[in-house]
């Protein structure tokens, strides 16, 4: 599935039934997405590119909820695994 696929598919379904954003959308679809558009870092930081990606679509989908409630229901993690 395509990432433009995916996207439509989201804002088609109902957010509330969506457990984790990585069950419709991919870790390796972002990957792939940010290597096509040549997205590179050069810093390590503590919240990976990926799961920035997902966080940012996130916030579109869930508008009406506080950030820290996204963080949880998307199962976001920092770089050593922690939970936010």
């Amino acid at each position: 599935m395509g990432l433009s696929k995916a996207l439509d598919f989201i804002a088609q379904s109902s957010p509330n039934n969506i457990e984790t954003l990585c069950d419709i959308l991919p870790l390796e679809l972002i990957k792939k997405s940010l290597e096509q558009t040549d997205t590179v870092t050069f810093r390590k930081r503590k919240l990976p590119l990926e799961f920035m990606v997902w966080l940012v679509i996130g916030m579109a989908i869930y508008n009406d909820k506080p950030i820290s409630q996204i963080i949880n229901m998307l199962d976001i993690v920092d770089r050593d695994k922690k939970r936010l």
